[in-house]
């Protein structure tokens, strides 16, 4: 179902509502990890480029508050798009590849949260 999930074509999104105040450089420091915790490491090097643009996407909004609505979509024809609370956050970053690492920065084997993982995949924990 992961893999199902990740490869599947299309357009993507994935919505947080945050529950609490998140510095930027928490948030960068999260998705870093949760992309090299759930990337074969052969493919990180190709990943390095978009995961700074992205980050830099991220150090621009300075702080996501609690009850802010954070989309991570998947345009296929322009990669990574990063809004808060309906504002498109600067240019997005192209390529499927980094969407997928984040995707499976939730959805991979070794997950954030592995509750989290079990409701975006429509299970119970």
């Amino acid at each position: 179902a992961v893999d199902g999930a990740v490869a599947m074509p299309g357009a993507k999104r994935l919505r947080m509502q945050m529950l609490q105040d998140v510095p930027a450089g928490e948030f960068t420091k999260a998705f870093e990890k949760g992309v090299t915790r759930n990337t074969p490491a052969a493919e990180l090097p190709a990943l390095r480029a978009g995961m700074s643009r992205f980050e830099a996407l991220v150090t621009g909004v300075g702080q996501v508050r609690k009850g802010d609505i954070v989309d991570l979509d998947l345009d296929p024809a322009r990669g990574l798009v990063f809004s808060v609370n309906g504002t498109l956050r600067g240019e997005p970053v192209a390529g499927p590849a980094l969407y997928a690492a984040l995707l499976r920065s939730f959805i991979g084997d070794r997950p954030y949260d592995d509750k989290l993982k079990a409701g975006l995949l429509g299970r119970s924990a």
